[in-house]
């Protein structure tokens, strides 16, 4: 996947090469590379109808699965920009976000305490079929730029206060073209995805595999929750890549995971520390330390740990990029 080239051209062009392999598996089941483009267009123009268009904001609070992964896939296919809102947060902290964000649009499940939220039209959804019945599955014809926006994430600032950090599509496009070399993700691969969506690392455990033609596995909210049940999933053996912070290696270490010397694996969020590292290649077969703040993208530099190094570093800049250390 060039870094230039917009993430949704990617996926259109993974669609029509791997149209009958599974893209995605989560909770509620599996959908073809076919299905999820079909499924996704269906919703796309469900939004376009309430009036999403070119940056419009899609408020996005519904339980992580294959329905939550639709309709951020769907708002980009409107030319919007979502807006993930995790549904397990404090509602107080919900309705700040909403209220700095001002949704055009807010898709919810049923019972959720943000049906009255914004002043936009709110969306209720309880599966891919109420997503989608009854619509038109033709793509739309989107003009879209590298300078517009794909999603805005509410990181808590320094002060406690979220904050919103606007990412364009073609920064957006540029990191998930860096990451489908470098540390690389190929067809056959299997990524888990454990992540919640309001952190921006969940940006490349669900779209990088679309991208090249992967197949992300969703993690439910229980198996990304306890460690003891992802040592279980992992257990498997059907993952070849996983990325997690330092603090959830750990966990998952102290629960007993071995490895199996298979596990491409991604740390980032938090130093990693020697310690750490020396565990985790001991288990998996590749170990990468990433690097980046939220404002620039979700991982900004990368290194591969190996066996014998001299020490950790958080590596070397991602494509189209550069790093100034100022003092």
């Amino acid at each position: 996947m060039p870094s230039d080239v917009d993430f949704l051209e990617a996926f259109a062009r993974t669609v029509a090469r791997r149209g009958s392999h599974v893209a995605v598996e989560g909770p509620e089941g599996t959908l073809t590379y076919g299905e999820l483009d079909a499924r996704s267009n269906q919703l796309a123009n469900r939004l376009r109808s309430l009036g999403v268009k070119n940056e419009s904001r899609v408020g996005i609070s519904l339980p992580r699965g294959m329905l939550e992964l639709l309709t951020m896939l769907a708002t980009v296919k409107a030319g919007g920009a979502y807006v993930p809102l995790d549904p397990s947060h404090p509602e107080d902290r919900l309705r700040g976000i909403i209220k700095d964000a001002e949704p055009q649009v807010m898709v919810v499940n049923p019972g959720s305490a943000l049906v009255s939220a914004s002043e936009g039209y709110t969306l209720v959804l309880d599966s891919i079929e109420s997503a989608t019945h009854g619509q038109d599955e033709t793509a739309l014809v989107t003009q879209v730029a590298p300078a517009q926006l794909v999603y805005i994430l509410f990181t808590s600032g320094s002060t406690g206060r979220p904050k919103g950090v606007e990412i364009t599509r073609g920064a957006f496009a540029n990191f998930l073209g860096s990451m489908a070399h470098t540390p690389g993700l190929a067809e056959h691969e299997r990524l888990l995805a454990i992540t919640t969506t309001t952190f921006d690392i969940a940006g490349l455990e669900l779209f990088l595999p679309l991208c090249v033609g992967a197949t992300v596995v969703i993690a439910d909210r229980e198996t990304a929750r306890d460690p003891r049940r992802l040592r279980q999933r992992l257990e498997v053996g059907d993952i070849t890549l996983m990325q997690a912070t330092p603090a959830t290696w750990r966990l998952l270490l102290e629960a007993g995971w071995r490895g199996d010397g298979k596990l491409r694996m991604l740390c980032g969020g938090e130093a990693l520390s020697p310690a750490l590292a020396d565990r985790l290649l001991a288990a998996g077969g590749e170990l990468w330390n990433v690097y980046g703040p939220t404002e620039t993208t979700v991982w900004s530099s990368l290194e591969r740990i190996v066996p014998g190094y001299e020490r950790i570093t958080i590596g070397s800049p991602i494509d189209e990029t550069q790093i100034n250390v100022l003092d």
